[in-house]
């Protein structure tokens, strides 16, 4: 550890000078030699000794003579200057697993890929942990399970893959972390906000098998004035059994205006069957999307069914989360988060994004998951959790869309109380 102090004028490299640390409110002092090869207005003074935390009055003493302390005009009392020194961070020896994320492939065989982030108690990342983990499904026959372990690397990330035959049918895959252990660390699984995981390992679509656009959420964001400043859409594609279709490429039609159509382009999520399309606009007027070609294996794409067209003139009705209700029940975390009109109608059919988050150690809010839900008939959408942990947990908003409304980011941001889990 250095003190640098600056110092008026240049000090002479034959000039003797000691920095002079008192502790404010205490008796405690020190003092530090400056070793210097040439003239200089700013000197580093090395530290070698652990300097109590806490507020120090600084002087400098060059070859017998100390610059003054500042005093108060009033009292008198000695003011500065002062330097604060923080308290050292406690000394890495515990191991938490802090996310985990989880993607399946696609084609067939697909691979499950499975990434654990491990992190000491300071937020650092850490390499060269041993994470044991066991992959498990309860929707294979007979139930699969098995056991894997792999070191952290290149940010404290341990990768895990599973390689299996594409199902007939959704199969969810769990991966849940056992142990994590290095030499001279400790594990406490109840210390770590992320101790598992799934994914949804879904069919490839049957030959023939029907594609479906089962609906579309065209949306506009605003800012404060509720000007229109991005224009975007959500389309949900599933087959005709209801199962999401993931990977599938969707292609849409906008017109906006008069003015001619444009095509765009997306591919729908691992996780949701869902394709984004974030800046289809970014002005006030009419917009008309429609879908009119959904593509994956051998499926095929069936218009007369679900929703293929949206359209809307924007800005249009301003919709928000009003707040979020959140309480403990039967061993979960049950939420609301109503969504309406400013003049107090509910609106139903919202895709309404929430995220979890846990209160660490050092007092700060840190991600868990996000989990996602749909407003009822009473304009709420209804979210139960099963956190993996005990702790501190609250529910916020993240983001919402609605087909035909207008979002104001700047006003998504709403959080429920702190929760206490398991209560």
């Amino acid at each position: 550890m250095d003190i640098t102090v600056q110092l008026k004028p240049v000090i002479e490299k034959e000039r003797r000078v000691i920095l002079l640390l008192n502790k404010i409110d205490e008796t405690l002092k020190y003092s530090f030699k400056a070793t210097r090869d040439q003239d200089a207005s700013t000197i580093k003074f090395p530290i070698d000794v652990d300097l109590k935390a806490g507020h120090y009055f600084v002087r400098v003493n060059v070859d017998g003579f100390e610059s003054p302390l500042q005093q108060d005009k009033n009292t008198g009392a000695f003011i500065g200057p002062k330097i604060e020194i923080k308290p050292k961070p406690p000394v890495a020896k515990e191991l938490i697993s802090t996310n985990i994320t989880l993607t399946a492939s696609a084609g067939d065989p697909v691979t499950i890929t499975g990434k654990v982030t491990v992190k000491d108690q300071n937020d650092a990342t850490v390499d060269g942990a041993r994470v044991a983990i066991t992959w498990s499904s309860a929707d294979t026959q007979p139930p699969d399970q098995r056991t894997d372990a792999r070191d952290t690397q290149n940010g404290g990330v341990a990768t895990f893959t599973l390689t299996l035959p594409r199902p007939n049918r959704k199969v969810t895959y769990r991966l849940a972390v056992n142990t994590i252990s290095k030499t001279g660390y400790n594990f406490d699984p109840s210390k770590s906000p992320a101790r598992e995981g799934t994914v949804d390992v879904l069919p490839t679509p049957a030959p023939g098998a029907k594609l479906i656009s089962q609906d579309i959420k065209l949306y506009a964001k605003a800012n404060e004035q509720e000007n229109v400043t991005a224009v975007g859409a959500l389309i949900f594609v599933a087959d005709e059994n209801n199962t999401i279709v993931t990977e599938a490429s969707v292609e849409a039609e906008l017109t906006f205006n008069n003015d001619p159509p444009k095509k765009f382009a997306q591919l729908t999520h691992l996780d949701d069957g869902i394709a984004w399309f974030d800046n289809l606009g970014a002005h006030a007027g009419d917009y008309k999307l429609k879908v009119v070609k959904i593509e994956k294996d051998a499926g095929v794409f069936d218009g007369s069914l679900g929703m293929t067209e949206s359209q809307h003139t924007f800005p249009s009705t301003v919709i928000y989360p009003r707040f979020i209700s959140a309480r403990l029940e039967a061993g979960q975390i049950v939420a609301d988060v109503p969504v309406d009109t400013a003049d107090g109608r509910i609106v139903r059919g919202v895709y309404v994004v929430v995220r979890l988050d846990i209160l660490r150690p050092n007092d700060e809010w840190q991600p868990v998951s996000f989990h996602k839900e749909l407003t009822a008939a009473n304009g709420r959408a209804a979210f139960r959790i099963r956190p993996a942990i005990a702790g501190t947990y609250r529910l916020g908003v993240s983001s919402f869309y609605s087909d035909g409304h207008t979002v104001v980011p700047s006003r998504v941001h709403v959080s429920s109380d702190p929760i206490e889990f398991p209560g």
